[in-house]
């Protein structure tokens, strides 16, 4: 756990965290250690170069909460709201788990880091 933070205006330094800490692979089972990924969360968000920018990131839980109830509810941001709208947060729980956002019914969970689930890169301007 490299302690991230939930509240709104965390999320860029918490995925600058998360990537010092995984580097260019995070485990992508861990319990056992041995199956790593080049691709993880926090590292696409900041990898990503939408409309020409090069400063997003992975938001923290409570930005992701912003995005649903400002964005989602009002039909903006092209989220998905069915049973795989679950989208990750940059807010860890502890070493095998973080926060994440299901856009079906606006719950906020724990979810194990080994499973799938959209990413939404984000930036400040």
């Amino acid at each position: 756990m490299v302690g991230t933070e939930t509240g709104i205006g965390s999320g860029k330094e918490n995925t600058q965290k998360l990537i010092g800490a995984m580097g260019s692979t995070a485990f992508s089972n861990y319990s056992d250690g041995s199956n790593t990924t080049p691709q993880y969360a926090a590292k696409m968000c900041a990898e990503y170069l939408g409309g020409g920018h090069a400063d997003w990131f992975l938001p923290s839980k409570e930005e992701l909460s912003l995005m649903y109830h400002n964005l989602y509810l009002k039909n903006l941001g092209e989220f998905s709201g069915d049973y795989f709208g679950l989208y990750w947060s940059s807010s860890e729980i502890d070493n095998n788990e973080a926060w994440l956002m299901y856009f079906d019914d606006g719950g906020q969970r724990n979810y194990d880091r080994n499973n799938l689930a959209r990413v939404r890169p984000i930036r400040a301007f």
